[in-house]
């Protein structure tokens, strides 16, 4: 969430969606007070500026969104991560030794094999139709708070990527991918990397996760 004020002194002509991965970690809802890698400052208090907050129903996804302003942030099922059945809470390391036979059929189609019990990211992409819609109706901006296998997707979809390959898109932590439209209907992708307090003043911050399905 950025304090839009100190970016833009007007409101921009056109709409932009931004993407925040900041829902896939609890601890990212701990950035009141951080800034960002331009200098901009990340604030909760309540701004003039409009602005439509999306985020998903998981406890860390709103706590992360209700930082920017809890009156403005609606929460979406439909913008939960991928559903992975009987593998919810194994990392992918995991998956693999448990079902050897099942997680190469994963490796060679992705985009289509069902997590047992759970969802596909083809199941994901339709379950996200409706919030597609629902943001790409706006006027004012959107800020949209959920996780990685759902980021992947929406990218995909505002890049004009095929669908198919969004489980190669890697996205990075603690960053927020801001998409402006642009004349002749494509989208400007700007990144802007979240510095929590406790790291702001530091000279060596190391690398940003960049995560992928495999990652």
């Amino acid at each position: 969430t950025f304090d839009y004020d100190e970016r833009l002194p007007t409101p921009p002509p056109s709409r932009s969606a931004s993407f925040d991965a900041g829902g896939e970690r609890r601890k990212q809802a701990s950035f009141k007070g951080a800034r960002l890698e331009s200098g901009v400052a990340v604030t909760s208090e309540p701004g003039s500026f409009p602005l439509k907050i999306m985020c998903s129903t998981m406890p860390r996804a709103y706590e992360t969104a209700e930082l920017g302003d809890s009156r403005r942030c609606e929460q979406f099922s439909n913008l939960n991560p991928l559903d992975k059945g009987d593998f919810t809470g194994l990392e992918m390391g995991e998956i693999r030794e448990a079902d050897p036979e099942w997680y190469a059929r994963l490796h060679s189609d992705p985009f289509q094999t069902r997590f047992p019990g759970g969802e596909s990211y083809k199941d994901l992409i339709q379950r996200l139709e409706s919030c597609l819609i629902d943001m790409e109706q706006q006027v004012a901006p959107v800020l949209v708070v959920s996780h990685v296998s759902v980021l992947q997707c929406l990218l995909s979809y505002f890049r004009g990527s095929p669908v198919e390959e969004c489980t190669n898109i890697a996205f990075p932590m603690d960053t927020v991918v801001e998409l402006t439209p642009v004349q002749g209907g494509s989208w400007k992708e700007t990144r802007y990397g979240l510095i929590p307090r406790s790291r702001a003043n530091s000279k060596e911050r190391g690398a940003q996760d960049a995560q992928g399905f495999f990652g």
